[in-house]
C-alpha cells in the first residue's frame, strides 16, 4: 500500500495534463488521492470525494481523527470510549498514522474531505445509516450524498467456475449452505485456517470456503476437498481433512461471490465484514456471521449486528508483525478467532430458535428493502452532480 500510494502520488503531474486535455466537467476521486482535487481546482474542475466505506465506521475514524482522546467521552452512537487503550483506538491510530511518500493517512482522509467540492458521496443508504450519516455530515462540515450499495445485478453465470459452483449447490437443500470468503485483501495464517477449518467440521453445515494464499492468484481454480488440491503450504493439509464427504467445497483464489450469495442454497455468509461483502450479502437476504479482520471491518461488524442481520464471533486482538503490513515492519494487528467461537456464530444463524429465524426474517426483510429502493441514491446523486456541473460551467469550466 505505501509503494502504491507513493505511485499515485508521483502520478499527478501526468494526471493534470489528462484534465487539461480532456477538460472533463466534473472529477470523482477517493481518500487516498488528495493530489486529485488539487489539480482539478487549478482547472476549475468541480471534484467529489466518494467514500467507499460506510457512514458509522468512517464517522468513528473522523471522531476520532479530530476530537482528543477522553476517558469519560464515547464515540456517538458507538459504547465505545475515545480513550488510549481501547482496542478500536489502538487499531484506528496505528490505521491512519502509515505514512507514504511523506503523507499520513490521517492527512490524506483529511485533506481530501476538506477539498471535496459542496458535497461527499458515500456508498450506504439512509434507511440504514441515518444517525451515523447525520454525525458524520455534523463532523465534515459538509452535505452527505448516499449512493446506495451499488451492488450489481449482472453474474458471472459464463466462468467455468461459477456453473460448477451453481452445479454443486443445486443438489443442496435451500438455505443450507454457508459461504465463507474473507476477501482479497487478507491472507489467513495456518493457525487461523486450523481453527476456522475445525469450526466447519464440527458445524456439520454444508459450506463453499474461498481460501487465497499469497503466492498463488489465480481466478476460479475449483477444488472439491479431497482431490487434487494442490498443497500451497501446511494449512492445505488441514484444508484436505475437511469435507470429505462433499460437505465441503473449496475454491482457490476468486469465487463468483454475488452468484452465490444470491443462490437458493445459500443460507449464511461467514464473512471478514468489508464493507461491499456487508452490502451484498444484505442485498441477497443472507444473515452473516461476522468474523472481522482489521480496517474497517470491526465496526462493519458492529452496524451487522445493531441491524438484525448478523451475529459477530469475538476474536482476541494480538499486537504482531505480518505480510499486511507497510514495508518497514511497522507492527500490526491480528485477531485471533477459536472454533468454538467460530462454531457458535455459525449454529447461531442456521438454528430453528427465535434468534436464528428473527436473524433470517430480518436478513430478508433487508433485502426486500434494498430490492425496492433499487436506483434511487443514485438518480438523487446524479441531481446533484449535474447541478455541479452546471456550477463549474457558469464558474468557466
Amino acid at each position: 500500500m505505501p509503494a502504491l500510494k507513493t505511485a499515485f502520488d508521483l502520478s499527478e503531474p501526468a494526471f493534470s495534463r489528462i484534465l487539461e486535455e480532456l477538460r472533463p466537467q466534473l472529477l470523482i476521486y477517493d481518500f487516498i488521492q488528495p493530489w486529485a482535487p488539487r489539480a482539478a481546482n487549478r482547472l476549475n474542475i468541480p471534484a467529489v470525494l466518494f467514500l467507499t466505506t460506510g457512514a458509522a465506521a468512517t464517522a468513528f475514524f473522523y471522531h476520532h481523527l479530530t476530537k482528543q482522546p477522553d476517558h469519560g467521552h464515547k464515540v456517538p452512537f458507538f459504547d465505545i470510549p475515545l480513550s488510549q487503550d481501547d482496542h478500536h483506538n489502538i487499531i484506528c491510530t496505528h490505521m491512519f498514522k502509515r505514512v507514504a511518500n511523506g503523507i499520513s493517512d490521517a492527512d490524506r482522509l483529511l485533506e481530501c474531505v476538506r477539498l471535496s467540492s459542496d458535497f461527499v458521496a458515500i456508498k450506504t443508504f439512509t434507511e440504514i445509516e441515518s444517525k451515523y450519516l447525520d454525525s458524520l455530515s455534523s463532523l465534515i462540515s459538509k452535505e452527505l450524498v448516499p449512493v446506495g450499495p451499488l451492488v450489481p445485478d449482472t453474474m458471472d453465470e459464463g466462468r467455468e467456475c461459477s456453473r460448477r459452483l451453481i452445479q454443486w449447490l443445486n443438489d443442496k437443500e435451500r438455505s443450507s449452505v454457508l459461504f465463507v470468503s474473507f476477501g482479497t485483501e487478507y491472507f489467513m495464517t495456518d493457525e487461523e485456517i486450523e481453527e476456522i477449518a475445525q469450526g466447519l467440521e464440527q458445524s456439520k453445515v454444508s459450506f463453499i470456503w474461498v481460501v487465497r494464499f499469497p503466492e498463488h492468484e489465480g481466478e476460479g481454480n475449483c477444488r472439491v476437498q479431497g482431490g487434487d488440491h494442490k498443497r500451497k503450504n501446511e494449512a492445505c493439509a488441514v484444508l484436505e481433512g475437511i469435507g470429505s464427504d462433499d460437505r465441503g467445497l473449496i475454491v482457490e483464489g476468486w469465487a463468483p461471490q454475488r452468484e452465490i450469495l444470491n443462490h437458493p442454497s445459500t443460507g449464511g455468509f461467514l464473512s471478514h465484514c468489508g464493507w461491499s461483502s456487508v452490502m451484498e450479502g444484505m442485498r441477497f437476504g443472507i444473515p452473516l456471521v461476522a468474523m472481522p479482520l482489521q480496517l474497517d471491518q470491526p465496526l462493519n461488524a458492529k452496524l451487522v449486528v445493531e441491524l438484525g442481520v448478523g451475529v459477530e464471533i469475538e476474536g482476541e486482538l494480538s499486537l504482531v508483525n505480518n505480510n499486511n503490513d507497510d514495508a518497514r515492519g511497522t507492527p500490526g494487528f491480528r485477531r485471533m478467532f477459536k472454533r468454538e467461537e467460530i462454531l457458535k456464530g455459525i449454529l447461531q444463524i442456521f438454528s430453528s430458535t427465535d434468534q436464528g429465524m428473527g436473524l433470517r426474517k430480518k436478513a430478508k426483510e433487508m433485502a426486500e428493502l434494498m430490492g425496492f429502493k433499487r436506483n434511487q441514491e443514485i438518480s438523487f446523486l446524479a441531481e446533484k452532480l449535474s447541478l455541479l456541473r452546471m456550477g463549474g460551467k457558469e464558474r468557466g469550466c
